[in-house]
């Protein structure tokens, strides 16, 4: 028997309707691009403006923060269960302390004396909203889910700081990784605090700007202003 046109039509928008709410969920649990920890919420602004001049450094702090992220966010879903909401951050902040301690040992046998400029800054991090941030979550998440949604998070993280070093490197110093590539520095100001504001807030509205484009593209339905 023969569908009529209307009866296309509305397969149709309810096709489009459960793709949107797909891609609606997908942005809500993607901490890498949509959600990042740093440019979407604004947390563990400090190392990366203030530790953050050069990729080295950068590569410190985001593996100091993977190591951290992965096993407290991971811990603290399993026990969520057992500990009372008003005691839940301080058990997380704990957790991560705990964690960060073979951490820090670890980092500061790999880099040795680059550990030391960054070294202020990595405690900062176990108390940070990124790594505490699910205490006020009563829930559980789940193995898979807690997992995904911490690799992504940490995974952001390191993204976006590697980013930040690397521009700031390249404008301050004129290297990469300590590799030469101008004969001086092309915007010294980047190697210090005002400049890493700068350069972090440039990041963010560019990264910010990409992001609205991809929501206008998937919930305008493909069309943009342009």
């Amino acid at each position: 028997m023969a569908r009529t046109k209307r009866e296309k039509g509305n397969d149709s928008f309810v096709s489009r309707s459960r793709l949107m709410l797909n891609a609606e969920e997908a942005q809500k649990y993607d901490f890498l691009f949509f959600n990042n920890a740093v440019l979407g919420q604004g947390l563990a602004l400090t190392p990366v403006i203030a530790a953050a001049n050069t990729l080295r450094n950068a590569v410190i702090l985001a593996i100091a923060a993977v190591v951290l992220i992965i096993p407290t966010r991971i811990l603290g879903d399993a026990t969520v269960g057992w500990i009372k909401t008003r005691l839940r951050i301080i058990f997380y902040t704990v957790l991560s302390a705990l964690i960060l301690i073979p951490d820090m040992i670890l980092l500061s046998r790999w880099f040795g004396g680059s550990f030391i400029s960054v070294g202020l800054y990595v405690p900062l991090l176990f108390v940070d909203g990124i790594v505490t941030w699910r205490a006020s979550v009563a829930q559980r998440e789940g193995a898979r889910h807690v997992f995904r949604n911490a690799f992504s998070t940490a995974i952001g993280y390191s993204v976006v700081i590697c980013l930040v070093g690397s521009i700031r490197e390249i404008l301050g110093k004129g290297t990469i990784w300590g590799v030469q590539l101008f004969r001086g520095p092309l915007f010294s100001a980047a190697s210090i605090i005002p400049g890493g504001f700068l350069i972090t807030a440039l990041v963010a509205a560019f990264w910010q700007s990409i992001t609205s484009f991809f929501k206008k593209i998937v919930f305008g339905g493909g069309k943009t202003d342009a």
